[in-house]
């Protein structure tokens, strides 16, 4: 294979390196830039970090539900199937509405409108949005009782099971194989959920966690050889949809796996050491 041909085929960070990435670039903006945290409404104390780190986990693989054959979209089974087909659909239109002379004829619905940070900045206050409808809902669920509560429970146990297919890879994908395994995995999913949502009934942490870990997905795959169309809609080099690249990187490759995880692994320890302390 050429390597024109190679670059144009590599794919982004693999779903753990997304995962832990996500939650160090958390920690280190709750380390060393606390008061910008707060101010978007997360609060600096240690549970509620740790808390908010596994809803961005999941965040962070979001934007590969644009991706036929990614964990995000196999894990959460025909309803990650119709995410990723409208997710794809949307990035087409997107592309053949807003493509300049210089950029492709063709687009490729992975890696297009998804990956840019026009996208985590549009799902936060998508999500925002539907967390302000207070309305009472026909009935009681638990505690859920208005439609916002209802909306903070799907975002929270949507990224909880994106969250344990990249952290616990194999866990999950074992347990995918049999009824009792997908039970007790929605069962865990909804346990954790409900717990972070009696706990931190103030919602205002969820599109800002979301939108970060979406985000950092982009930072991260801009590291990588093909890079992403991180500053979509702005126009470079006469394209609006240029391929940034902060550093090239082979993805899935044998530094990716022996050096970038575990050093994201080791940042994260490191914060929270200090965080404790702090």
């Amino acid at each position: 294979m050429n390597i024109k041909k190679r670059i144009q085929n590599e794919d982004g960070f693999m779903g753990p390196t997304h995962a832990v990435s996500a939650i160090a670039f958390y920690l280190l903006l709750a380390l060393f830039f606390k008061d910008f945290l707060i101010s978007l409404g997360i609060s600096n104390s240690l549970p509620i970090l740790v808390v908010s780190s596994i809803v961005i986990a999941g965040a962070a693989l979001i934007p590969d539900l644009d991706n036929t054959t990614s964990t995000a979209m196999s894990v959460l089974g025909i309803f990650g199937k119709l995410v990723s087909n409208v997710m794809r659909a949307i990035a087409e239109i997107v592309y053949s509405l807003t493509k300049s002379k210089y950029d492709d004829s063709n687009s490729n619905p992975h890696r297009g409108f998804w990956h840019t940070i026009l996208a985590g900045i549009i799902l936060g206050i998508i999500i925002k949005l539907s967390l302000n409808l207070e309305m009472n809902l026909p009935i009681k669920i638990f505690t859920i009782e208005k439609l916002n509560d209802l909306f903070a429970f799907v975002w929270v146990f949507f990224t909880i099971q994106l969250a344990m297919s990249a952290l616990f890879n194999s866990f999950v994908k074992k347990s995918k194989n049999s009824i009792l395994g997908k039970l007790s995995l929605s069962l865990l999913g909804i346990i954790i959920s409900s717990v972070l949502i009696y706990f931190n009934n103030d919602y205002s942490w969820i599109p800002i966690s979301i939108s970060l870990g979406y985000i950092f997905h982009i930072i991260g795959d801009a590291m990588t050889v093909k890079g992403v169309p991180l500053l979509f809609p702005i126009p470079f080099k006469g394209k609006r949809w240029f391929n940034h690249r902060i550093m090239k990187i082979h993805a899935g490759s044998s530094l990716e796996k022996m050096f970038i995880f575990p050093l994201f692994v080791t940042i994260i320890i490191i914060c929270l050491v200090l965080l404790f302390f702090n």
